[in-house]
């Protein structure tokens, strides 16, 4: 709220699931967009949201593959093209929070599962 001077934000992005799904419902404007790569869990009251007139949106970028969806698994990898030539013109910058050996990998789940993370974890081959 102190952001956005008590309005809310227009658009968010939810990577947390849970608690903060809950949360991030009272952090959008009215009328506002809510996105979320989780699970909001069972505890979400969805009449805040619903009196807000929120638009909520779940993305899940396996659903292409999950599903079978030929045509939607082509736009991905058109998004993913796109991507890539940004981050490659420097455009879109990725911020690498730590990298792990592949025979790590285990290590690099716990650190996930600590939380706190402000960037990517890379495992390398």
């Amino acid at each position: 709220d102190e952001w956005s001077a008590g309005d809310g934000a227009h658009i968010v992005l939810d990577t947390v699931g849970g608690e903060t799904f809950g949360r991030s419902i009272e952090a959008t404007a009215h009328y506002g967009d809510l996105v979320t790569l989780l699970d909001p869990g069972s505890g979400v009251d969805w009449r805040e949201a619903r009196n807000r007139n929120l638009r909520i949106g779940f993305e899940l970028m396996l659903t292409p593959m999950l599903r079978d969806l030929p045509a939607a698994r082509a736009r991905q990898g058109e998004i993913l093209d796109r991507c890539a030539a940004l981050i490659d013109e420097g455009t879109l910058r990725l911020r690498v929070q730590d990298r792990y050996p592949l025979a790590e990998a285990a290590a690099a789940h716990r650190r996930l599962a600590e939380g706190h993370m402000q960037g990517k974890l890379v495992l390398l081959p």
